[in-house]
C-alpha cells in the first residue's frame, strides 16, 4: 500500500493507527505518528517500508490483569487483537 493511501484513510477517518495484515496475519502497525515522523515528502513510500514491524499483539483470552501489565510496563495508548 502506498503512504499517499493511507494518509488518505487517515484524513477520512478517526482511525489513529492501523494494523497491517498478510494472509491472515499480523505483520505490523502503522499509526499518524509514523507516517509523519518518517515520509519526508516522498510520495511512493510503501506502509511496509516504514512500519512497526512484528508488533505485540495480545489475544481476546488474555486477562484484564495481562492486558494492564502491558500498557503499564510499554506506555501502550493501544494493542492488536
Amino acid at each position: 500500500t502506498k503512504l499517499s493511501d493511507a494518509v488518505s484513510f487517515f484524513e477520512t477517518s478517526q482511525n489513529k493507527s492501523v494494523s497491517v495484515v498478510k494472509k491472515g496475519k499480523l505483520v505490523g502497525v502503522f499509526t499518524v505518528g509514523t507516517q509523519s515522523a518518517q515520509t519526508d515528502g516522498q510520495e511512493e513510500v510503501t506502509i511496509d517500508s516504514i512500519m512497526r514491524a512484528s508488533p505485540l499483539a495480545v489475544s481476546r483470552h488474555d486477562t484484564t490483569d495481562e492486558l494492564l501489565f502491558l500498557f503499564a510496563r510499554h506506555k501502550f495508548k493501544w494493542l492488536p487483537v
